[in-house]
């Protein structure tokens, strides 16, 4: 049977123990066996040494792991918990967005509820203050009225449309009138009643109208005072010493 025994850079068999003759060899292979048996010692001593701290670190893993086992038990709970309160709130908004869809179904409800009540009044109303020529009152009904949306309210009351059709005309007629009303205004020079009347344009829809007929009253009001001036300059002897002071002022 061979037998091999690691003798550091040489292995040799037990048939090769028993063939060495030479005492120098043995000596040799003597000295390299004694030299790995204490580097074995050696690693064996610092292997017990740390022994010690090994079962340390092992106890303290013992003692760990039955935490370890109680904080992933805690964890699994928080998990649950988290779903549980993600589904909650999940079902909650459903319901918020339920709840916000109806409040817009109502508000709606509400508000065309009270274009029809605002529409019988605009009806009544512009009615009795064009009969007592009361145009600002006038235009403020007119203005609600055509703040009310018509296709919301169409399908609602039978009589929508007719009132609807009544308010049309008095708009109609209610902006004849104001031209008419501004017209004579601007030929009597009443500059408070061009002035009312330029007011009202904005609230039956017609803002452009009114700057219009405004910016040309103020540009013949211009004109007509330049011309005075003019007129009385070109009378004013130029020996005058009015006429510097004529010329400066105006």
């Amino acid at each position: 049977q061979c037998i091999t025994q690691s003798t550091g850079s040489m292995d040799l068999s037990l048939e090769d123990v028993k063939a060495l003759t030479d005492s120098d060899k043995i000596q040799e292979i003597f000295l390299k066996l004694r030299e790995q048996e204490e580097n074995v010692t050696k690693d064996l001593d610092k292997l017990l040494k740390n022994q010690a701290h090994l079962e340390t670190k092992m106890k303290n893993l013992n003692q760990i792991l039955p935490q370890v086992a109680s904080i992933e038990k805690g964890c699994q709970s928080l998990h649950d918990k988290i779903h549980s309160t993600n589904l909650l709130a999940e079902n909650v908004s459903r319901k918020v967005r339920q709840l916000d869809m109806a409040k817009g179904h109502v508000d709606s409800c509400i508000q065309r509820v009270n274009d029809i009540i605002n529409l019988t009044k605009c009806v009544e109303g512009v009615q009795e203050t064009m009969a007592s020529d009361n145009y600002e009152t006038a235009a403020s009904h007119i203005n609600r009225y055509l703040q009310i949306d018509k296709k919301l309210i169409s399908n609602i009351d039978d009589d929508v449309d007719g009132s609807f059709a009544v308010l049309k005309d008095a708009e109609l007629r209610f902006i004849n009138n104001l031209n008419n009303r501004f017209d004579s205004a601007v030929k009597e020079n009443d500059e408070k009643g061009v002035d009312r009347f330029a007011r009202l344009y904005p609230l039956v829809g017609r803002k452009e109208d009114g700057l219009s007929k405004y910016s040309k009253f103020l540009a013949s009001k211009v004109a007509s005072r330049g011309q005075y001036h003019l007129t009385n300059a070109l009378k004013t002897s130029k020996e005058d010493k009015r006429w510097g002071s004529c010329l400066l002022i105006h």
